[in-house]
């Protein structure tokens, strides 16, 4: 597909806009409204470059895409928005005020409307909620296991994936074998011209889509490596990994990690409500962290953490807790 306004010289925003929005490039034909008809999208006779869901998929970004302003307030005052008073269990805001000497200091508080008059600094409450979230890194041995298992889950599913790709690759031939049968037909003039473009561009449609499911599966197990390898080290600098964020970062991070409102004493926050996904890991990891302690699982990891199974060199085990 050739867009005669676009070459390889004139590649600017507006142009590569009109690119991701061309829905031709996805196999698709865009017929305008004409009259009392409205405009549809049909099916086109080329063929595609990428797939419908790729597409789609862009067009959603393009759409939600917006500029996001912070303002100074927004990273002194970042757990403003999930933080619920210990007291009256209203929603806590934060605001900055001067003291005599001209100097700003900035309070977590409570709407003093509702008669509850609870407020603590934001640098106490964020020195406390560090060392709460520096809870959450688990011992080296602990991961190094978590991942071990990780590897194993991923490795069952490797023989299905195999089986898939044995069985797509052979309908891909099937495929290829009916396009040259077809190119045959059209040499011995027993079809037509037209009949030839429509039936072959039939297959090469159901050969993309085919290719498509390959490359995912062919990638999907390198892809587990990365984000094992990702998600635990993140889980082992969770303190560092937040206190390094931006504020927009630290948001997301919060609103991934808890399912409801955090509640600070003014020493201490209270063990939280995470989401099921994070539930879930830390379940798991204190499920090791007592069969580490009980000595159930030593063979299990002195069996896997050596040199020449892609994981790090065995390590000292440590006494330090969860």
């Amino acid at each position: 597909i050739n867009d005669p306004k676009i070459t390889e010289n004139n590649i600017s925003k507006s142009n590569l806009s009109r690119i991701l929005k061309n829905i031709l490039y996805a196999g698709k034909v865009k017929i305008p409204a004409y009259k009392n008809e409205k405009e549809t999208i049909i099916d086109g006779l080329h063929e595609p470059i990428i797939s419908i869901h790729l597409f789609n998929k862009v067009q959603n970004i393009l759409q939600s895409k917006r500029r996001i302003k912070t303002s100074s307030y927004d990273d002194v005052l970042f757990m403003r928005g999930y933080l619920k008073c210990d007291k009256c269990g209203g929603n806590l805001t934060g605001s900055g005020s001067k003291s005599k000497t001209g100097k700003k200091h900035f309070y977590y508080h409570c709407n003093p409307r509702n008669g509850c008059n609870e407020r603590f600094r934001v640098d106490l409450a964020h020195k406390s909620f560090k060392e709460f979230i520096s809870s959450f890194k688990p011992r080296e041995e602990v991961s190094e296991l978590f991942k071990v298992l990780l590897q194993k889950h991923f490795e069952k599913t490797k023989d299905s994936k195999s089986h898939k790709l044995k069985s797509l690759s052979q309908e891909i031939k099937s495929l290829e074998l009916r396009k040259e049968k077809l190119m045959d037909k059209l040499l011995e003039k027993v079809i037509s011209n037209q009949d030839y473009k429509l039936y072959s561009n039939k297959i090469n449609k159901d050969i993309f889509s085919k290719n498509e499911i390959v490359n995912e599966l062919k990638n999907s197990q390198e892809d587990n490596d990365r984000y094992i390898e990702f998600g635990l080290d993140v889980l082992n600098n969770i303190n560092v990994v937040f206190d390094s964020s931006s504020y927009l970062l630290k948001k997301k991070l919060m609103s991934s990690m808890f399912d409801e409102k955090l509640e600070f004493d003014g020493k201490e926050y209270r063990t939280p409500k995470l989401k099921k996904g994070i539930e879930y890991i830390y379940k798991r990891i204190n499920e090791l962290e007592k069969e580490i302690n009980n000595g159930k699982v030593q063979n299990e990891i002195s069996s896997h953490l050596v040199p020449g199974v892609g994981l790090e060199p065995t390590r000292t085990l440590r006494s330090t807790g969860f």
